[in-house]
């Protein structure tokens, strides 16, 4: 019994240590991805340009904040609404159940 404990053991630490790393990864590059990705498919989705200096994105508990947010006017380079910073807090259970409930917004 022991030796199968001992054989199980190394395993189970790797398994471990790869899932903390995988979060870590994670969290570390999907802020640079939202970033791109918003500004990639801002003028498909919303027919405006958008830009910001960075993004921070957090999957595991649903905080999203965008720094110096500006939203141009559509076809031309006039802004329409500019931030220094808009924070979402999305209740991620709820996520999960298809429903979508912001707890907090800061503007």
């Amino acid at each position: 019994m022991k030796f199968k404990l001992k054989k199980l053991k190394k395993p189970l630490f790797i398994t471990l240590i790869v899932i903390v790393v995988l979060m870590a990864v994670i969290i570390i590059f999907i802020s640079p991805i939202s970033k791109y990705m918003i500004e990639k498919y801002d003028k498909k989705f919303t027919n405006r340009e958008i830009t910001l200096d960075w993004a921070y994105v957090n999957p595991f508990t649903g905080y999203i904040h965008l720094d110096n947010l500006k939203v141009y006017e559509e076809n031309t380079d006039s802004i329409f609404l500019a931030m220094s910073g808009l924070t979402v807090n999305f209740e991620v259970s709820k996520l999960l159940s298809k429903t979508y409930e912001i707890g907090k917004l800061k503007l």
